[in-house]
């Protein structure tokens, strides 16, 4: 992940108390800051293509202010939010879409690498206290979970809607190695089972993934979060938070991928529902 200088982290939250002072969510914070992270790499610069000013690389051609406002990072901030409340649930969208809609960019794609970085920096900003489970950057372990056991499905209250092994095209692999839960964007992820993370970071068309290997000596995948809550090398319990779901690396809109591996790697998947099942959960 990249690292942000001082001058930066202040930007970032400048950004960040403006969608606090609207009243929005940590959610729209984390869209604000990723988007400026794209535009400006976090700086108020006072240049860019054509005219193109500001955190935001907001063009006074275009109607977003003038040079002096859209300079003005609470003013660019305030333009910037006041474009994402028009658009119609953008709370489930992914943030690729909403900043897109806003910003109108010529790389429209290029917003989602930086969604993780982006809830890093809003959390040091507005603090892990006031986060929800539906905020996209919610770092709370153990928040939210339900039962008790060994064992718990890796989102609560949801369902399987595209299952292993279904075939298309749109896999690498010819067939799905993995089954999806549709959850939007935000919501709490936990690891299934004990056991220690190998990877925490990006995973190419996975988006950002955590890998865990498990007590079992078996492997899993928990893909496409919008934040990733644990690091490499972490040992980790049955519903503990390890991320948020998100729309991260390949997809068409937001869940989360889960796979069970015999490995680390892509390519040794085995049945996540027959996995789970084998440790007393039902789906």
């Amino acid at each position: 992940m990249p690292s942000w200088n001082a001058s930066q982290q202040r930007w970032a939250g400048i950004i960040t108390n403006v969608a606090r002072s609207r009243g929005l969510p940590p959610r729209a914070a984390v869209i604000g800051v990723a988007t400026a992270m794209q535009e400006s790499t976090l700086e108020n610069i006072n240049f860019g293509d054509r005219d193109s000013l500001g955190l935001f690389q907001q063009r006074p051609s275009q109607g977003w202010g003038t040079p002096a406002q859209v300079t003005d990072a609470v003013y660019a901030s305030n333009k910037f939010y006041a474009g994402l409340e028009k658009i119609e649930n953008w709370q489930t969208k992914p943030l690729t879409k909403v900043a897109q809609a806003v910003q109108r960019s010529g790389f429209p794609d290029a917003y989602a690498k930086w969604e993780q970085s982006a809830g890093e920096l809003v959390v040091k900003s507005w603090g892990n206290a006031v986060l929800s489970t539906t905020s996209g950057c919610d770092l709370t372990q153990n928040a939210g979970s339900k039962g008790t056991g060994a064992w718990a499905l890796p989102v609560e209250n949801s369902r399987i809607t595209t299952p292993y092994k279904a075939g298309g095209g749109m896999w690498s692999s010819g067939s799905h190695t993995g089954v999806d839960f549709p959850v939007p964007t935000g919501t709490r992820v936990q690891a299934v089972g004990t056991g220690t993370v190998v990877k925490a970071g990006w995973g190419g068309a996975y988006g950002n993934e955590v890998v865990i290997k498990m007590s079992d000596g078996k492997y899993t995948q928990y893909a496409h979060l919008s934040f990733i809550a644990v690091n490499q090398g972490q040992a980790v319990t049955a519903r503990q938070q390890i991320g948020v779901s998100g729309a991260t690396g390949n997809v068409t809109g937001p869940h989360l991928h889960f796979e069970t591996r015999t490995g680390p790697a892509y390519g040794s998947d085995i049945s996540p529902v027959d996995y789970l099942r084998g440790h007393g959960l039902s789906l």
